[in-house]
């Protein structure tokens, strides 16, 4: 939940939502890189803390 509230007030501006951020603090604690997303615009502007960017599905 910590990490789920720091990406929350990290990206308040750009309005990811409470979904997407945990979200994407599973898959940062997963160490995954892939991730299927219908909602492509929040993860794109997300910098994940083990890789450069998350690999989203559907291409």
């Amino acid at each position: 939940m910590a990490r789920t509230a720091d990406i929350l007030e990290r990206y308040i501006d750009s309005k990811v939502d409470f979904v997407d951020a945990v979200v994407m603090a599973i898959a940062e604690w997963l160490n995954l890189t892939t991730v299927l997303t219908l909602d492509q615009r929040d993860f794109r502007l997300f910098r994940p803390t083990h890789c450069e960017s998350f690999r989203l599905k559907p291409e």
